[in-house]
């Protein structure tokens, strides 16, 4: 028997094909610790993993803090699993051609990992016989990368590579969690496309995804790599989603046409006003946002403030003159 987990629980779209349900990957619940951590003699190793490795608990599996107080949390997670079985150990498995990697198509959304080892989101460009190539979310289109299908099926560097998993099982679902005071990266407005220079910066509202799409003005220029139907190639959105968020970019103060108030202002509905690009509208799923962290380093924030220099001369030294 093979078990499958609801992966596109709340997922519309992620992938053309399939019904929601996709094979979990056995080697993915065991948890290895870090290499230099010393082998255990306490206990004897299990078939099919080593002796200091453990399987990860259903709260780990599923992302989920146990450890918050039970008056905190939610409502309660339902996981649907589906349970396939066969006649006989040689006969075909009647799902086989719904397993992600048999159904993947261009445009379909996936998690894929890159040559770091890190998962991003993903859309699939070009799907090959062994061989899928795709484009990380957040990225250029030169960090697009060829990875294998199947596991151990591609020859060359690509046989190195992990395939793509579904969506959302190996990154987080940030973006239906943000909330306002939350810190997230934006492209600098004038940054080139292919080089895209990235601004932490602060959320102050978070649209419905009701809601109306707004104007955005101000914001950067983004690869255009989507079809729209028509002939006509626009900005990708992951999911095709156009929640919209407002955030405030203090490296682009500078850069706002009118001057500042003072004082905040608002507009009818409460929300604070657009004063472009130091304060503007994003589309959450576009690649104009991604969550903090992922361009800049962990540990150091930008600053807005004028970079300074200062130089002191010895007293003793004489003077030197440097221009007539």
């Amino acid at each position: 028997s093979r078990p499958y987990v609801d992966m596109e629980a709340g997922i519309k779209g992620a992938t053309k094909n399939g019904d929601g349900f996709d094979l979990i990957d056995m080697d993915s619940l065991v948890l290895s610790p870090p290499k230099k951590q010393k082998l255990s003699s306490s206990s004897p190793p299990r078939s099919g993993k080593k002796s200091n490795d453990r399987l990860l608990t259903v709260g780990e599996w599923l992302g989920i803090d146990l450890t918050q107080p039970h008056s905190q949390k939610t409502q309660p997670v339902v996981v649907e699993l589906l349970i396939e079985i066969r006649s006989s150990p040689t006969a075909r498995w009647v799902r086989e051609s719904l397993e992600l990697e048999n159904r993947l198509q261009v445009g379909d959304f996936v998690d894929a990992q890159d040559s770091a080892r890190q998962w991003y989101e993903a859309i699939v460009r070009e799907v090959a016989p062994d061989t899928v190539k795709v484009h990380y979310f957040g990225w250029g289109s030169k960090w697009d990368a060829i990875l294998p299908r199947h596991k151990g099926a591609a020859e060359g560097k690509v046989k190195s590579k992990t395939p793509p998993v579904p969506l959302w099982s190996k990154t987080s679902r940030w973006r239906e969690e943000i909330k306002v005071g939350d810190e997230v990266e934006v492209r600098e407005s004038s940054s080139l496309v292919q080089r895209p220079k990235w601004h932490r910066a602060t959320v102050l509202a978070v649209g419905r995804e009701t809601d109306p799409p707004r104007e955005l003005v101000g914001g950067a220029e983004l690869e255009a790599l989507d079809d729209n139907g028509n002939g006509k190639k626009v900005p990708l959105l992951l999911l095709n989603r156009k929640r919209q968020i407002l955030v405030e970019v203090p490296q682009e103060r500078l850069k706002c046409t009118s001057p500042l108030p003072t004082v905040r202002s608002k507009i009818d509905d409460g929300l604070p006003a657009a004063q472009p690009p130091f304060i503007r509208w994003v589309n959450l799923y576009s690649e104009e946002i991604c969550q903090v962290n992922t361009h800049q380093t962990r540990d150091k924030k930008q600053s807005d403030a004028p970079a300074t220099a200062s130089y002191v001369m010895e007293s003793k030294r004489d003077l030197v003159e440097v221009m007539k």
